[in-house]
């Protein structure tokens, strides 16, 4: 069965990960538009750049199902929202590293048209 410190340091884990995604993805999007005046990201980008917040409020909803589950005692439903959890996190950071990654590609430009 699931321990408690289990249960408590992986959801430290997703809520430090996913704020640190967050954190990152905003420090990507000022250098973005320092570097690019005027410029406007991908799409992808645009995502994570005003949605990563969205990280966060799975990683607690996760959270209180962890703990929910844990008092409850159900191994089953603990075990599977714990692996989606991990699946969740690798997804949510890949993404961000992709679109974090293609906002600064060739396929961005200006208002006035021009690529770089």
């Amino acid at each position: 069965m699931s321990s408690l410190p289990k249960t408590i340091g992986f959801g430290a884990v997703l809520l430090t990960a996913t704020a640190s995604i967050r954190t990152w993805c905003r420090l990507v999007r000022a250098h973005f538009e320092y570097v690019h005046r005027g410029g406007i990201g991908t799409v992808y980008a645009n995502f994570y750049w005003d949605y990563a917040w969205l990280g966060i409020a799975v990683s607690i909803l996760l959270l209180g199902m962890l703990i929910t589950w844990h008092v409850k005692k159900s191994e089953r439903l603990y075990e599977g929202t714990f692996y989606i959890g991990i699946r969740l996190l690798v997804a949510w950071f890949g993404g961000a590293l992709i679109a974090m990654e293609t906002c600064f590609g060739s396929y961005w430009s200006d208002p006035r048209g021009e690529h770089w």
